[in-house]
């Protein structure tokens, strides 16, 4: 036995609907991961900057101890 026409349009209509619903959280997936791949980026970015100036603070730090050192050399 075959579902009445109408049936057949309600199920057509709540199939579309469904569709619609699923390409619009495919959108919106998309621009997340798109999102989150920049921002991933930019952490990247930021952490190699970190490990750049944590090499240079040491560097300047052992230039202070020793220019300490030369002080109190100087002083005594």
């Amino acid at each position: 036995m075959r579902p009445s026409t109408a049936r057949m349009r309600k199920d057509q209509h709540e199939i579309k609907l469904l569709e619609n619903r699923c390409q619009d959280s495919s959108i919106k997936l998309n621009a997340l991961q798109s999102q989150n791949k920049i921002l991933r980026k930019d952490i990247d970015t930021w952490r190699k900057q970190l490990k750049n100036q944590s090499r240079v603070n040491k560097g300047y730090g052992r230039e202070i101890n020793k220019a300490v050192d030369d002080i109190k050399k100087l002083n005594t």
